[in-house]
């Protein structure tokens, strides 16, 4: 706002543009119609300077149409009045800064524990990342297929099933593991792919597959040939005796199954 030759800032024009009803100390009526309350602080022939609760404003005599002075009382009251004003304001603008940092520290807070959320978050990734093992896999005949180690040194191909109740191997296991009458305990009948067949309850030494070894392993091996079996499982079955053990993820695109403990819960 520009008055008397001079830019005046917003908060003055709130003194400045006092409506003429309640005037109560100097006033300057000025030609272009507004009222300029205040305090004269100093005239001279040719301007008038009023301070008016925020500052001085310096108007020239002929912008004013009219001076009308106040009492020393009217006077002091406005003083009085300028001064709960500011205090008003004053402590309007504190509650204001009281509640921007309220709301500042909320926000740091707030980031404070998104930020230690998201640390822990990483934390825990790499800690599951770590115990997490790949194991390679290939797909084949709508099977996933794995190489694995039974008993430390003997190999086998298995298809991987996560609806078989256990480990199966082929009749071939007998002898390649070397295993006597003694250490086969008969079940009388499993059903297996084309149905029923005999097989023995053993629990193998190691089974490992990639770098994932787990002992003593509950399995189940088949007491006679089949052709139609090995022909479609190979060497067996790779089944929940084992892979109950781990929370396990299949990564066909990149061939390989991932494997998590589940003591890495």
């Amino acid at each position: 706002m520009t008055m008397g030759g001079f830019s005046v800032p917003l908060i003055f024009a709130l003194w400045l543009l006092w409506p003429a009803g309640l005037l109560s100390a100097d006033n300057l009526l000025l030609h272009n119609g507004h009222n300029v309350e205040g305090v004269i602080v100093s005239e001279t022939q040719d301007a008038v300077s009023i301070e008016v609760g925020g500052g001085v404003v310096e108007f020239a005599k002929d912008e004013v149409r009219e001076i009308r002075r106040a009492t020393p009382d009217e006077a002091e009251e406005l003083y009085a009045r300028w001064g709960r004003r500011q205090k008003k304001l004053k402590n309007e603008e504190l509650a204001a800064q009281v509640e921007r940092d309220k709301a500042l520290e909320a926000w740091r807070q707030s980031s404070a524990r998104q930020e230690a959320l998201k640390v822990r978050q990483q934390e825990e990734q790499l800690r599951l990342d770590a115990a997490t093992k790949a194991v390679p896999a290939k797909s084949e005949n709508g099977h996933i297929w794995v190489d694995a180690q039974v008993n430390a040194d003997v190999p086998a191909t298995l298809v991987v099933d996560t609806g078989s109740p256990t480990v199966l191997l082929t009749f071939s296991f007998i002898s390649r593991l070397q295993l006597q009458p003694k250490d086969l305990q008969v079940i009388s009948k499993i059903t297996v792919l084309n149905g029923e067949q005999k097989a023995a309850y053993v629990v193998l030494k190691s089974f490992k597959v990639g770098d994932v070894e787990e002992k003593n392993v509950p399995a189940m091996i088949l007491l006679e040939p089949n052709a139609a079996i090995e022909k479609g499982c190979r060497d067996g079955l790779l089944g929940l005796t084992f892979l109950e053990r781990f929370h396990v993820t299949f990564d066909p695109a990149n061939g390989r199954i991932l494997l998590r403990s589940i003591s890495a819960k």
